[in-house]
């Protein structure tokens, strides 16, 4: 069931600012219905926020996430490293992800149901199409984007990578068994205000903050 074992090429595309800001206006400050179904909505939210593998996404379950304490386990079964990935929920996608389980909790499956990797495996290069993008780029170039994005921004390259689900290199790897969860939770705190700010929603976020005090 894992996606694991697929052929990959190497690829460098990384979604530029204008790129990134309006895919997450799209798909989550201003939802584009028109754009992809809602199934495939989802799967982008998660894959722009978490920079999850299109396979964690897809076989996502509910007992997956505690929504008390606002983790995102991907059981290592579900994992191409064989080892579980710890990622926090950033506040500002909790209300959504609270909404998602209301809409899909029947199902067990926090999309709404289990589709063949082969149904989802090309929906990037598609919306990449009609959002007007010049070059292609695949689902799994989010993760390239959220890694390059992120290391701008000034996230340690360890964080970064135990966000992505990669192993730690050498010794590290080794001896080193910490999930680095207050470290996550900063970076993808700052990746949230970073994708809000390049899809122009800070001030609407600003206005809302101020009603809700």
């Amino acid at each position: 069931m894992t996606d694991v074992g697929q052929l990959a090429g190497k690829r460098d595309r990384v979604l530029n600012e204008k790129e990134l800001g309006q895919l997450w206006k799209s798909i989550f400050i201003e939802p584009d219905i028109k754009l992809m179904s809602e199934y495939v909505r989802k799967m982008f939210v998660l894959c722009t926020v978490f920079g999850c593998r299109m396979s964690e996404a897809r076989l996502s379950e509910w007992n997956e996430w505690d929504r008390e304490n606002w983790i995102w386990t991907v059981p290592k079964e579900h994992s191409k490293t064989d080892v579980e990935i710890i990622r926090p929920v950033p506040e500002i996608l909790r209300q959504w992800i609270t909404d998602v389980y209301e809409e899909t909790k029947q199902s067990g499956y926090v999309l709404g149901s289990l589709r063949i990797r082969e149904s989802v495996s090309k929906i990037g290069g598609k919306i990449g199409k009609r959002l007007g993008h010049e070059k292609p780029w695949s689902l799994h170039d989010l993760r390239r984007t959220l890694s390059t994005h992120l290391t701008d921004l000034g996230v340690e390259f360890h964080v970064v990578e135990q966000l992505l689900g990669h192993a730690l290199p050498g010794v590290a790897g080794v001896y080193n068994r910490s999930k680095f969860l207050a470290k996550k939770s900063e970076a993808l705190e700052l990746w949230m205000t970073f994708l809000n700010g390049i899809a122009g929603a800070e001030n609407k976020l600003t206005i809302l903050k101020q009603k809700a005090g």
